[in-house]
Protein backbone atom coordinates (compact mmCIF):
# COMPACT_ATOMS: atom_id res chain seq x y z
CA UNK A 1 0.00 0.00 0.00
CA UNK A 2 0.81 3.67 -0.37
CA UNK A 3 2.75 4.88 2.70
CA UNK A 4 0.06 7.37 2.84
CA UNK A 5 -2.82 4.56 3.31
CA UNK A 6 -0.47 2.98 6.46
CA UNK A 7 -0.32 6.22 8.29
CA UNK A 8 -4.14 6.12 8.96
CA UNK A 9 -6.50 3.51 11.21
CA UNK A 10 -8.80 3.62 8.40
CA UNK A 11 -9.43 3.94 4.48
CA UNK A 12 -12.19 3.58 2.70
CA UNK A 13 -12.77 3.74 -1.27
CA UNK A 14 -14.94 1.98 -4.05
CA UNK A 15 -13.27 -0.73 -6.76
CA UNK A 16 -15.11 -2.85 -9.13
CA UNK A 17 -12.86 -5.92 -7.69
CA UNK A 18 -11.10 -7.21 -4.40
CA UNK A 19 -8.24 -9.36 -4.84
CA UNK A 20 -7.19 -11.05 -1.65
CA UNK A 21 -3.42 -11.50 -2.16
CA UNK A 22 -2.57 -11.60 1.41
CA UNK A 23 -0.91 -14.31 2.28
CA UNK A 24 -1.38 -17.87 3.91
CA UNK A 25 -3.49 -16.41 6.82
CA UNK A 26 -5.40 -14.25 4.51
CA UNK A 27 -7.99 -11.60 6.23
CA UNK A 28 -10.03 -11.39 3.13
CA UNK A 29 -10.45 -15.01 2.61
CA UNK A 30 -11.65 -15.34 6.12
CA UNK A 31 -14.06 -12.64 5.82
CA UNK A 32 -15.61 -14.30 2.84
CA UNK A 33 -16.12 -17.41 4.95
CA UNK A 34 -14.33 -19.95 2.41
CA UNK A 35 -12.78 -22.55 3.88
CA UNK A 36 -8.92 -23.17 3.32
CA UNK A 37 -8.94 -27.34 3.28
CA UNK A 38 -5.75 -29.34 3.67
CA UNK A 39 -3.21 -29.90 6.41
CA UNK A 40 0.06 -28.63 8.05
CA UNK A 41 3.34 -30.77 7.86
CA UNK A 42 4.83 -30.78 11.16
CA UNK A 43 8.12 -29.47 9.62
CA UNK A 44 9.50 -25.99 10.80
CA UNK A 45 12.43 -23.76 9.19
CA UNK A 46 14.07 -21.07 10.39
CA UNK A 47 15.30 -19.03 7.53
CA UNK A 48 18.07 -15.90 7.16
CA UNK A 49 20.44 -14.57 5.35
CA UNK A 50 23.45 -14.33 6.60
CA UNK A 51 26.81 -11.99 5.21
CA UNK A 52 30.01 -13.01 5.74
CA UNK A 53 33.79 -12.73 4.70
CA UNK A 54 34.20 -14.87 1.52
CA UNK A 55 37.32 -16.06 2.22
CA UNK A 56 35.80 -17.69 5.69
CA UNK A 57 33.28 -19.82 2.79
CA UNK A 58 36.23 -20.84 0.66
CA UNK A 59 37.82 -22.56 4.02
CA UNK A 60 34.18 -24.09 4.54
CA UNK A 61 34.20 -25.27 0.93
CA UNK A 62 31.36 -23.96 -0.30
CA UNK A 63 32.40 -20.82 -2.33
CA UNK A 64 31.72 -21.87 -5.25
CA UNK A 65 28.75 -24.09 -4.67
CA UNK A 66 25.73 -22.65 -5.60
CA UNK A 67 24.42 -24.37 -2.35
CA UNK A 68 25.34 -26.50 0.15
CA UNK A 69 23.76 -29.35 2.58
CA UNK A 70 24.56 -30.88 6.25
CA UNK A 71 22.51 -33.12 7.59
CA UNK A 72 23.07 -34.77 11.25
CA UNK A 73 21.40 -35.85 14.26
CA UNK A 74 17.61 -35.17 12.51
CA UNK A 75 18.43 -32.07 11.17
CA UNK A 76 19.64 -30.26 8.52
CA UNK A 77 21.16 -26.84 7.42
CA UNK A 78 21.20 -25.45 3.73
CA UNK A 79 23.94 -22.62 2.83
CA UNK A 80 22.68 -21.22 -0.82
CA UNK A 81 24.70 -18.63 -2.19
CA UNK A 82 23.21 -15.45 -2.92
CA UNK A 83 25.05 -12.53 -5.12
CA UNK A 84 28.48 -11.34 -3.21
CA UNK A 85 29.21 -12.01 0.05
CA UNK A 86 25.34 -12.96 0.97
CA UNK A 87 24.11 -16.81 1.93
CA UNK A 88 20.49 -17.49 2.58
CA UNK A 89 20.91 -20.19 5.56
CA UNK A 90 17.70 -22.84 6.21
CA UNK A 91 17.68 -24.64 9.04
CA UNK A 92 15.11 -27.59 10.10
CA UNK A 93 14.76 -29.93 13.00
CA UNK A 94 12.56 -31.21 15.34
CA UNK A 95 11.82 -28.19 18.13
CA UNK A 96 12.55 -25.50 15.31
CA UNK A 97 9.89 -22.96 16.33
CA UNK A 98 9.70 -19.27 16.10
CA UNK A 99 11.26 -18.68 19.00
CA UNK A 100 14.46 -19.69 17.76
CA UNK A 101 17.51 -17.08 16.91
CA UNK A 102 20.72 -16.12 15.31
CA UNK A 103 22.47 -17.60 18.51
CA UNK A 104 20.80 -20.59 18.11
CA UNK A 105 21.28 -21.05 14.77
CA UNK A 106 25.64 -20.80 15.86
CA UNK A 107 25.29 -23.72 18.10
CA UNK A 108 23.51 -25.64 15.39
CA UNK A 109 26.58 -24.57 12.92
CA UNK A 110 29.09 -25.26 15.30
CA UNK A 111 27.45 -29.04 15.72
CA UNK A 112 27.55 -29.36 11.97
CA UNK A 113 29.61 -27.55 10.05
CA UNK A 114 33.69 -28.13 10.15
CA UNK A 115 34.82 -24.99 10.95
CA UNK A 116 33.08 -22.22 13.60
CA UNK A 117 30.41 -19.54 11.97
CA UNK A 118 33.29 -16.32 11.08
CA UNK A 119 32.58 -14.17 14.24
CA UNK A 120 32.17 -10.93 11.65
CA UNK A 121 29.08 -12.43 10.20
CA UNK A 122 25.85 -10.60 9.93
CA UNK A 123 22.40 -11.27 9.77
CA UNK A 124 19.30 -9.97 8.20
CA UNK A 125 15.61 -10.72 8.14
CA UNK A 126 15.73 -13.91 10.48
CA UNK A 127 12.07 -15.51 9.92
CA UNK A 128 10.58 -19.30 10.89
CA UNK A 129 7.78 -20.83 8.60
CA UNK A 130 5.78 -23.32 8.88
CA UNK A 131 5.00 -25.53 5.60
CA UNK A 132 1.03 -26.11 4.56
CA UNK A 133 -0.43 -28.19 1.81
CA UNK A 134 -3.88 -25.94 1.56
CA UNK A 135 -6.15 -24.39 -1.18
CA UNK A 136 -9.27 -22.46 -0.85
CA UNK A 137 -12.68 -24.09 -1.63
CA UNK A 138 -13.34 -21.25 -3.78
CA UNK A 139 -11.56 -18.96 -5.23
CA UNK A 140 -13.72 -16.29 -4.80
CA UNK A 141 -17.12 -14.99 -4.30
CA UNK A 142 -18.98 -12.21 -6.03
CA UNK A 143 -16.55 -9.23 -7.07
CA UNK A 144 -13.79 -10.19 -4.37
CA UNK A 145 -11.63 -13.19 -5.26
CA UNK A 146 -8.30 -14.51 -4.16
CA UNK A 147 -4.98 -15.45 -5.41
CA UNK A 148 -1.20 -16.41 -4.31
CA UNK A 149 -1.27 -17.96 -0.60
CA UNK A 150 -4.82 -16.35 -0.12
CA UNK A 151 -5.73 -19.54 -2.59
CA UNK A 152 -3.05 -22.30 -2.20
CA UNK A 153 -0.03 -23.07 -0.74
CA UNK A 154 2.13 -25.90 -0.77
CA UNK A 155 6.15 -26.72 0.34
CA UNK A 156 8.22 -23.98 -1.39
CA UNK A 157 10.61 -26.86 -2.83
CA UNK A 158 10.37 -26.56 -6.38
CA UNK A 159 10.20 -22.66 -6.12
CA UNK A 160 6.25 -23.22 -7.35
CA UNK A 161 4.89 -21.18 -4.91
CA UNK A 162 5.83 -17.80 -5.76
CA UNK A 163 5.47 -18.49 -9.42
CA UNK A 164 1.74 -20.04 -9.29
CA UNK A 165 0.77 -16.79 -7.13
CA UNK A 166 2.48 -14.40 -10.12
CA UNK A 167 0.51 -16.48 -12.72
CA UNK A 168 -3.04 -16.01 -10.39
CA UNK A 169 -2.17 -12.64 -10.88
CA UNK A 170 -1.09 -12.31 -14.40
CA UNK A 171 -4.69 -14.58 -15.35
CA UNK A 172 -6.67 -12.22 -13.20
CA UNK A 173 -5.25 -9.30 -14.59
CA UNK A 174 -5.98 -9.88 -18.28
CA UNK A 175 -9.82 -10.77 -17.23
CA UNK A 176 -10.53 -8.12 -14.82
CA UNK A 177 -8.82 -5.32 -17.45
Amino acid sequence: LPAELLDVGSTTFEAKYVVGCDGKPSIVRQALGIPYVGKDYPQAFFLVEMECDPEHMRTLGVDTAEGSIMFGGGSVLLLIHMPGNLWRVIYSAEGVDEKMTVDDLRVVWESLMPLPMPESATFHNPSFFKVSCRIAESFGRGRCLLAGDAAHCHSPAGGQGMNTGLQDAANLAWKLA
